[in-house]
């Protein structure tokens, strides 16, 4: 039997281990970009441990510990190895919060190991309002082919309308104006719900912008007459794989999403041949919003509880 597991509060130090498990891995989900994980970890208590050569972090929802599929290290899969790993988060969760606890599966092969070798001891609920939308590199570049018609004339209006708009790369200095804007686009929002996600949002914000370099984001901002319009921020997931965690625009400029999240793309490295534009969280505008850009399929997510 595997040694108990050791979860400590997840902190900058910790970004060299995760990421010598994410950038090597296939998983496209966008909570395991580091940028996220800190930005977000006031919220929900992130913490992190490691076992046997897995990463494995839990995290609270409702005052509720939820653990995410472990993470092996490398390319290699070992199924024995993953289901002692496992056994190792069920005695965990016993010890800690005995059966109130969820398991986050981002993949179809550790549901299949949880159907297997624990197929009656578990409910498994699809969670589509947090599965995440995944496009190909090439399809937000170019916006190419009929059904992305209506995006490439946003596009073109935009750049009709404003010739002299100018796409900057961003770094800690312009973070402050990313934050205005933002507040700008959250004024807008009038009901109490989206107000309380907004300003979780902005204290995220100030993380990892307060914390730029140490967290690995990048930015991109549309000018336009010198004034910030519209921004992205981001941060990579895995070798090919690149999260943008914040996208806002002004939209006065019509057009300015689209203009925004094409330029930021093209001009990240080229090995990320993914794009992880997050989950609609089942907003009805936001879900219209990421189909129109044309994903490439859904990153399913699947919550197990104990029965």
């Amino acid at each position: 039997m595997l040694q108990e597991l050791t979860f400590r509060p997840l902190d900058l130090v910790h970004r060299s281990l995760v990421e010598s498990y994410t950038m090597e891995g296939e998983d496209g989900n966008c909570d395991l970009s580091f940028a996220n994980l800190y930005g977000w970890q006031f919220l929900y208590g992130t913490e992190c441990a490691e076992l046997d050569e897995h990463l494995l972090f839990r995290f609270k929802v409702d005052g509720k510990w939820t653990y995410l599929s472990p993470i092996p290290k490398g390319k290699e899969w070992n199924e024995e190895r993953y289901v002692a790993i496992i056994e190792a988060i069920r005695r965990d969760a016993a010890r800690e919060v005995g059966k109130e606890y969820a398991l986050v599966v981002t993949s179809e092969r550790v549901k299949s190991v949880l159907c297997r070798h624990f197929g009656g001891e578990y409910e498994l609920k699809t969670e589509r309002d947090y599965s995440d939308y995944l496009y190909r590199r090439d399809t937000l570049q170019y916006f190419a082919g009929k059904k992305l018609q209506s995006r490439r004339n946003h596009i073109n209006r935009f750049k009709k309308s404003y010739p002299e708009y100018e796409y900057r790369k961003l770094s800690v200095g312009e973070g402050m104006s990313c934050l205005a804007l933002a507040e700008k686009w959250a004024e807008r929002k009038g009901k109490d719900e989206e107000r309380m996600m907004y300003d979780n949002e902005r204290r995220m914000m100030l993380r990892i912008i307060n914390n730029w370099n140490s967290v690995g984001i990048t930015g991109g901002g549309i000018y336009v007459k010198g004034k910030m319009i519209g921004f992205c921020l981001g941060a990579p997931i895995n070798h090919s794989t690149y999260d943008i965690c914040i996208e806002k625009g002004d939209t006065e400029y019509d057009g300015v999403y689209p203009v925004i999240c094409q330029e930021y793309v093209r001009h990240l490295p080229e090995r990320y041949e993914w794009i992880n534009r997050e989950e609609d969280l089942g907003i009805d505008g936001l879900r219209q919003s990421k189909k129109s850009y044309g994903p490439d399929h859904l990153l399913v997510k699947y919550t197990a509880h104990p029965k």
